[in-house]
């Protein structure tokens, strides 16, 4: 049975989408990958009966024991890739090579990306990879 990731929408909220970047592959998700993430980034981690995987912020009170709304891991890793790879790009040449108005961008990484489509985020990394 594949094992799959799911992180608080709080969480993601808080820490930026950047902060889950490649925590564990996609394919592959490892327990002792996430759990030491969790650990080192004092997160609320637990596993399901099923074997998949949470983690929460344990600071907030709408989290506690892993409760509220989550997202599959598996959604956000490309929009995790684009957050992470931003700080490393002149991202108003690479939205112009896309062909991604700026002023989208802009707004949708002040929203941790959530309302990007998967259209657009494929564009920018495309172009990244082109640039």
């Amino acid at each position: 049975m594949e094992t799959k990731l799911y992180i608080n929408k709080n969480l993601i909220s808080k820490e930026g989408l950047g902060a889950f970047y490649q925590i564990t592959y996609v394919d592959d998700v490892r327990y002792c990958d996430v759990e030491r993430e969790a650990n080192a980034n004092n997160w609320g981690f637990s596993q399901s009966d099923m074997g998949d995987l949470y983690i929460w912020d344990t600071e907030d009170p709408d989290c506690v024991d892993g409760d509220g709304s989550y997202v599959d891991y598996a959604d956000i890793v490309k929009k995790c890739e684009l957050a992470y790879r931003t700080k490393y790009y002149n991202m108003k040449q690479v939205c112009e090579f896309a062909e991604v108005a700026y002023s989208t961008y802009k707004n949708a990484s002040r929203d941790n990306f959530r309302n990007l489509s998967e259209k657009k985020v494929m564009q920018l990394l495309n172009a990244m990879d082109n640039v």
